[in-house]
């Protein structure tokens, strides 16, 4: 699938996000591009009948980070225009569980920065990014990480760019 406008992806369910409330850490903007393909392979034994026993791996890959990663991984992050990799969270809800704000960043303490993807206009900052890292900074939720504007002190989704899955199944029909 390529889609230049990732109207057709499905937004992942970072901190609770849907269609609506949308996610800093998965932009839908017009241009957002995303291009992505999967596979499976399937092998079915069937003994008897009425007894089937499958195997079946899948794999699937995007070219941008999509699918739920593993535990405590560096993950890609866009700080001021470039890509910098830091710890990642675990899977798709910030520490504390989801907040009920899933359009603003999360600080990596746990709690809602207050701050989304476009900074408030009465900010004098740039972006939302750095609003919401100087409001983690001084709530004290920054989890150590207080130079001023380290991406650290924002929590970040576990996001991967590919993903195996492998399952076996017994099934009987009674």
């Amino acid at each position: 699938m390529t889609n230049p406008g990732r109207y057709l992806t499905l937004l992942p369910p970072i901190n609770n996000a849907t269609a609506v409330t949308g996610t800093p850490y998965f932009t839908e903007n017009a241009g957002d591009q995303v291009q992505q393909h999967d596979g499976t392979i399937t092998l079915d034994y069937m003994p008897a009948q009425f007894i089937t026993i499958r195997w079946e791996t899948g794999y699937r890959y995007s070219n941008i980070p999509y699918w739920t990663g593993g535990r405590n991984t560096n993950v890609p992050a866009i700080f001021n225009g470039k890509t910098i990799y830091i710890p990642s969270g675990t899977g798709l809800t910030p520490p504390g569980g989801a907040n009920g704000n899933p359009a603003d960043y999360q600080c990596a303490a746990g709690g809602d920065s207050g701050a989304g993807y476009f900074p408030p206009a009465s900010s004098s900052l740039p972006t939302g990014q750095a609003q919401a890292i100087a409001n983690c900074q001084g709530l004290g939720l920054a989890n150590g990480f207080n130079a001023t504007g380290d991406p650290r002190a924002l929590w970040w989704p576990s996001l991967v760019k590919n993903q195996t899955v492998a399952t076996m199944a017994v099934m009987i029909r009674f």
